[in-house]
This record gives structure tokens, sequence and C-alpha cells, in this order.
């Protein structure tokens, strides 16, 4: 099956257009039901967006299509084999073994910490356990198409993209995913002190009250391979939805970096590792984080975007890295002023868009780079990005 992002939005626009029909999205749903025996609550959560469909198995994602794209259009996204199988094929519905046990350690009364692995918690989706309260969790995010509007959950795509990243090179740090005990009514469990053992007897959903972004990535990491696993740790907890709110108002009062000091600390980009390799070449602390002439979060990302690591083999990483180390000496030798005083964003920006052009007078250039960008306000008004990186290239190619 084709899953890109051209696949993604035609789906989206088409389901768009159908929402707004209430009646045709219950009809289609009851039909793939009889067809396919998908779960209605499923498709229709699907189909009305209020969950992405790039979360769906490409089996659930062949269904939906026979509802939006004719013959002809569903034999291009998926191979004639999967075709065959899927039209023939029953949503088995995962069944789980009661009681549910999870060796953890107890905290108070409502609270139970230990681990899980992405296989068991992917079961839990699969047995459709796993549910986003609405009235417990962060807003959902607010949209309006073809004249319809819908509520989806609020998620940063690119979040989810990083931490897959992280999971496929066995990089991610395991940390914590809160599952509540949703309705108590309808639970039955208890704790073995002796055994340190959580048993569930009988759920009818646990709400995830933290950790969805992981979440997410596990399943769309399970559905590129099904073999996927990894170890995560695991909060149960049992508060009422009021409890639950404050628990997540509580979670949000963390301190929070700017985007360009967090990435700064992602070991695993190519930008972070060059920018401390230069630190590590040139007098101790003139790059640093706090109080260095140069701003290491600033120029981690300026080698990010115009170096373009993302698509960087790690053989470049070392000449890139030893390239930035001379030149910056060079300028230290040069204007013996930029040891003690602070750079500014552009001399940062311009002398990283200098060294990845092999300017071979930086120096001299620098000053004019600097003069010349300070021009355009659009470049140095917010965050820096990929455009202003090639806006400054421009600018630079115009100076030669």
């Amino acid at each position: 099956m084709i899953r890109d992002k051209s696949f993604f939005s035609d789906l989206k626009s088409k389901m768009e257009k159908k929402a707004c029909h209430a009646n045709l999205v219950k009809t289609a749903a009851n039909d793939l039901h009889e067809r396919f025996e998908i779960p209605v609550g499923l498709l229709t959560d699907y189909m009305t967006l209020r969950v992405p469909a790039d979360d769906a198995s490409d089996f659930i994602l062949y269904a939906l299509c026979t509802v939006y794209f004719d013959t002809d259009k569903i034999n291009e996204i998926f191979s004639a084999k999967e075709v065959k199988s899927y039209s023939k094929t029953k949503y088995k519905e995962e069944k789980l073994k009661f009681p549910l046990e999870f060796r953890m350690v107890q905290i108070n009364s409502t609270q139970w910490i230990g681990k899980i692995q992405a296989k068991d918690l992917m079961a839990f989706r699969d047995a459709q356990i796993i549910n986003y309260n609405e009235r417990t969790q962060r807003t959902l995010e607010r949209k309006i198409a073809h004249g319809y509007e819908y509520w989806q959950i609020a998620i940063n795509d690119v979040a989810v993209r990083e931490i897959e990243k992280s999971y496929e090179t066995d990089a991610y740090i395991p940390n914590t995913i809160t599952l509540n005990i949703g309705d108590s009514s309808q639970a039955d469990f208890e704790y073995d002190e002796e055994q340190g053992i959580l048993r569930i007897y009988k759920i009818a959903y646990f709400d995830i009250l933290d950790g969805y972004h992981r979440y997410r990535a596990i399943s769309k990491e399970y559905i590129k391979n099904p073999k996927f696993d990894y170890p995560m740790e695991l909060r149960i907890v049992n508060f009422s939805e009021e409890h639950a709110r404050q628990f997540i108002w509580q979670e949000d009062q963390k301190t929070k970096m700017s985007k360009v000091d967090s990435d700064s600390y992602n070991q695993n980009d190519y930008s972070v590792y060059i920018c401390e390799r230069v630190a590590s070449a040139l007098p101790s602390g003139i790059i640093s984080r706090n109080r260095g002439a140069i701003d290491f979060a600033e120029l981690s990302l300026a080698i990010k975007y115009f170096y373009h690591t993302q698509q960087m083999k790690r053989s470049q990483v070392l000449n890139i890295a030893n390239n930035i180390s001379r030149q910056m000496l060079y300028i230290i030798q040069d204007i013996p002023d930029m040891i003690d005083n602070k750079w500014t964003r552009q001399e940062i920006y311009c002398f990283i868009c200098l060294c990845s052009n092999n300017d071979k007078d930086i120096t001299k250039r620098l000053g004019y780079l600097c003069r010349d960008s300070e021009r355009d306000e659009q470049i140095w008004s917010g965050a820096f990005s990929q455009r202003k990186a090639t806006a400054l290239q421009k600018i630079y190619e115009k100076l030669k």
C-alpha cells in the first residue's frame, strides 16, 4: 500500500465532505461493519475525523477506501495481492485474557508504577480499551472544512515523527505512559502487596491521561513493523474525572524550553553532535548554552539548516565539524573581540552560511553579510527556519 501525504490528504478531503451528513456516515459505517466486521465505533472515529486516518492499519484503510474511492483509484493505492486479501478479510478483535496482571510498585491507594511492552499496549489498543477522554484530556482542536465543523484530537505531528525516528534507531529513552482506570463502576481490580502485582479482573477502558504522542508513535511504528516492541514506563491510576483533570494541569506546569533550546539537547541530531565537536575544539566556554560568546542552541540550529543535517551521512559529520572549528579559530585570531563579546544571531547564522559555502574570506565577508541581511527584517524576526536560511543564502550569492 502507498501510504504517502498525497493519499492521506485526498482521503481527508473526501471524508470532510461526507462527514457533515451524519446519516451517510452511519449507513456507511454499518455497511462496512457488515462486510468487514470492523466495530462501528472505530469506523466512525475515522469517518468523522476525530482520529486521523494515518493511525489506521492498511486493512482498515482499505475498508474506508471502498467508501470514498472508486475501484480504479483503489487499485492504484493497493497492490492486486492486497486487494484480493483485504476484500475477503474480517476484522479480528483482540480478546484479552483476564485478569490483566502488572508487576508494579504502589505509590498510594490510587497510583501504581511499573513497565509495559509496546506490543502489550497495542494489544490493548486492538481490544479497544484505550480511550481518549474528551472531558479530562487537553482541549480538542476545532476544524472547519467544506462547511463541516469537527473536533479532532490535537496532535503535534512533528513530535510524533521525532519519537518514531528515536524508536527506529533504538535511541528513545523510555518514559511514562499514564493510563487511568476509567469508570470504576465497570472495573474490578486489586493490588497484591505481597507479590507486587496489580490485577485487573474487569475493565471497560483505560483513559490515556499522559503519553498520547508516544502512544501514537508506537501505533505508527507497529503498522510499519508488526514485530516492533519497546519497553515503556507505565503509570496506572484510578482517578475521578476531577482528579484526572488536576493531574493533567499539574503535568502541564513543567518548565518549558523554547524549541531551539529543546532541539539542542537532541543527541541523535547530527547538528548537535557537530556543535559539540566544534565547542570541544575551541577554548572552553566560547560556545555554551548559558554564558558563552556563542549560543550553543542557535549555532546548532544554523548548522542544521545550512548543512541539511537531516539528510547527512555520518561520514560527512567530522569533516564539517573540523571545517567550522578551523574557520572559527581564524575569526577569533583575526578579530579578538569576538571571544569576549556575545555573538548576535546575525553573526552566528551568517558565519555558518559562509562556512557552508566554503567561503575563502570569511573574516571580511562576515561583516558585509550581516550588514546586507539586516535590511531584510523578515529573516531576523521570530524563529529562524529553512525558508529564512534560503533567503540568507540568496543574499550571500549576491555578495560573491
